[in-house]
C-alpha cells in the first residue's frame, strides 16, 4: 500500500476539519450604493492653446461601492464583526484621479476594511479605515452631501485656473484634483488601530493611530518587506483624537464636537519644502435641530507639513436646512483660505474660495432618492493675477443604496 498519499490524505482532512471547526459563525450581509449623476460644469478658464484644449462643460459622473459586513456577538458579551468597502469604478472617468496634494494615491478599487471589536466598555477598529476625527466630526447640514457635505464624491471644479484663469497646470498636476471638503482625514482611508468610548450621556471620545499613513493598499501585499525609514515628502506616527457630544437643551437638537490630528515627516526636507514640517489640522463643529430645521457650521485648520510662514488651510462652512419626507432642501456657504506656500506650492500670493450651493433630493422610496444643486464658486487669487475666475457647476442624478 502506498502510505504517502494516505498520509497526505490525512493530513488535507484534518485539515479541513479544524478550519471547518475555527470558522465563525458569522452571517455577511451584502450592501453598498450607486450614485450617478449629470455634470455640468463651467470653470471660466482661459486655454493657453488651441479652442479644442478648453476644459469640457458636460459630464456623467459615478460613485459605486460594495459593503460586505458580518458580526457575531458572544456569549461574554463580546461582538467581533468584520466591514469592507470595494469601490467599483472610481469618482471621475478620468483616466487619473490623484489627490491633492498627494499625487499617486490611488482611490481605486480597496477602500475601507478592517475588524472591529465592541462591547460594553466601547469599540476597537483595526484596519484601513478613516480615524476618530472623521468618525465623531459634527457637520454642517448640506443641500446634497454628495455636493457639498463633509467629503464630496461629486465635484467639477478645476483647480488648474484657480492661480491664474488659465488652463496651464500651474497650480496643480495634470489628472488631479483638489476636493472641497472638510472632514478632518489628511491620509484619506489608511491602516490604523481606533478606540471608541460608549456613549456617556451623550459624550463620546475617541483615539486613533497609524504608524505609517498612506500604506498603499495592494492585493496580497501583507508579505512585502518593510520598505525605507527615511523618504523625504512621507510621514509616520499619525496620531488622532476626538470628541463629540449629541444631546437635547429645552427643546433642541444639538450635536457638537472637535478632532485634533498630527504626523512627523519621516525626514526633514529643505525649510519651505513639503514635509519641511509636521502636519496638524484640527476641526470643530455645531449643529443644532428646530423641529423640521436644521443649522450649523463648522471650522478647520490645517499646518499643511510645510515650514515657515503662509503655509496654513483655514476652512469655514455654514449651511441650513429643511426635511419633510420625502423632501430635503438645503443650502451651504463654504469658504477655503489657502495661503501662498501651502502644501509648498510657492505662489505669489494666497487664494480664497467661496462656494455657494442651493439643492437636495427628492426620495421616491426607501433607498432611492432623486438628488441634485446648483454650486457657485467665486475665485480670489490676490496678487497671482489680475483675472479671478468665476466658476459654477449644476449636477443632477439619482442614488441607489441597498
Amino acid at each position: 500500500m502506498n502510505r504517502l498519499p494516505l498520509a497526505g490524505l490525512a493530513f488535507i482532512s484534518v485539515a479541513a476539519i479544524s478550519a471547518a471547526e475555527a470558522r465563525a459563525d458569522m452571517h455577511i450581509d451584502l450592501g453598498g450604493y450607486i450614485r450617478q449623476y449629470v455634470l455640468y460644469a463651467d470653470n471660466d478658464e482661459t486655454s493657453t492653446g488651441a479652442p479644442s484644449d478648453s476644459l469640457r462643460k458636460l459630464d456623467f459622473r459615478r460613485e459605486m461601492e460594495i459593503h460586505f459586513t458580518g458580526e457575531k456577538t458572544f456569549a461574554n458579551g463580546l461582538t467581533v464583526g468584520a466591514y469592507s468597502e470595494i469601490e467599483l469604478g472610481s469618482e471621475s472617468n478620468d483616466a487619473s484621479v490623484s489627490t491633492f496634494p498627494f499625487a499617486g494615491r490611488d482611490p481605486a478599487q480597496f477602500d475601507e476594511g478592517y475588524i472591529y471589536f465592541s462591547g460594553e466598555w466601547g469599540r476597537v477598529n483595526f484596519g484601513a479605515h478613516s480615524g476618530a476625527p472623521f468618525l465623531l466630526q459634527v457637520a454642517a447640514p448640506a443641500s446634497d452631501g454628495q455636493l457639498d457635505g463633509m467629503r464630496v464624491n461629486i465635484q467639477g471644479f478645476n483647480p488648474d485656473v484657480w492661480d491664474d484663469g488659465l488652463e496651464n497646470a500651474s497650480l496643480a498636476p495634470p489628472g488631479a484634483f483638489f476636493r472641497l471638503n472638510y472632514d478632518n482625514t489628511d491620509f484619506g482611508i489608511t491602516d490604523r488601530i481606533t478606540y471608541l468610548t460608549p456613549k456617556w450621556n451623550g459624550f463620546q471620545v475617541g483615539v486613533s493611530f497609524s504608524p505609517r499613513p498612506l500604506l498603499p493598499h495592494t492585493v496580497d501585499g501583507a508579505f512585502i518587506g518593510m520598505g525605507l525609514e527615511d523618504i523625504p515628502g512621507r510621514f509616520e506616527n499619525h496620531a488622532e483624537a476626538a470628541a463629540r457630544w449629541d444631546g437635547e437643551v429645552r427643546g433642541l437638537d444639538i450635536s457638537v464636537g472637535a478632532g485634533y490630528a498630527t504626523a512627523e515627516p519621516k525626514v526633514l526636507t529643505a525649510p519651505g519644502a513639503f514635509g519641511s514640517s509636521d502636519i496638524t489640522t484640527w476641526d470643530a463643529g455645531l449643529n443644532i435641530g428646530i423641529g423640521e430645521i436644521s443649522i450649523g457650521g463648522a471650522y478647520k485648520h490645517s499646518d499643511t507639513g510645510v515650514s515657515g510662514p503662509s503655509t496654513e488651510t483655514h476652512t469655514y462652512v455654514a449651511g441650513i436646512a429643511w426635511d419633510r419626507m420625502p423632501w430635503h432642501l438645503g443650502a451651504t456657504w463654504y469658504r477655503l483660505e489657502l495661503d501662498a506656500n501651502a502644501f509648498s506650492r510657492g505662489l505669489a500670493d494666497g487664494i480664497d474660495l467661496d462656494r455657494i450651493t442651493l439643492g437636495g433630493w427628492y426620495a421616491l422610496g426607501p433607498g432611492v432618492s432623486l438628488r441634485g444643486g446648483v454650486s457657485f464658486l467665486d475665485v480670489d487669487n490676490g496678487a497671482n493675477s489680475t483675472r479671478d475666475p468665476q466658476q459654477m457647476q449644476a449636477a443632477f442624478g439619482t442614488q441607489v443604496t441597498f
